[in-house]
């Protein structure tokens, strides 16, 4: 028996049902996750260890700070280029671990809008510093 729908029809739908589902699971995992007093998670639009979120990072390990210090990557290769301070751990952004380390920090540094780019409403009790990358 032939398919009497539209391929594109399908598709599109497909796609509608995979963004529902992913927003219903970010939702629930971000409820059911506690927020760690000490952790603070950054975010640039490079995924790099650079601009003002690095300044901050590295101004929290030369004061010897009590926070866990997380950074959202794009690729795996990035934890092992030297780039980042052994202080600061990374996960991959958009994965289950990046949904789970914003939903547990404390505070979220961020030099963009990454966060409606990845589909994350900060919660109730977390801080986001938005630091605008730019440039003169």
């Amino acid at each position: 028996m032939r398919a009497c729908i539209d391929k594109g029809f399908c598709e599109a739908v497909r796609i509608k049902l995979d963004a529902w589902l992913k927003n219903k699971s970010i939702r629930r995992l971000c409820r059911s996750t506690r927020i760690q007093k000490n952790k603070i998670v950054f975010l640039t639009f490079s995924g790099n260890y650079d601009c003002n979120p690095k300044a901050i990072a590295d101004e929290i390990i030369r004061e010897k700070l009590d926070a866990r210090c997380c950074w959202g990557i794009y690729v795996p290769e990035q934890r092992f280029s030297g780039e980042f301070p052994q202080e600061v751990g990374t996960f991959i952004r958009e994965s289950y671990e990046c949904y789970k380390a914003l939903a547990s920090a404390k505070i979220i540094v961020d030099n963009g809008v990454s966060l409606s780019f990845i589909g994350y409403k900060k919660k109730r009790g977390q801080v986001l510093i938005e630091t605008w990358h730019g440039s003169l």
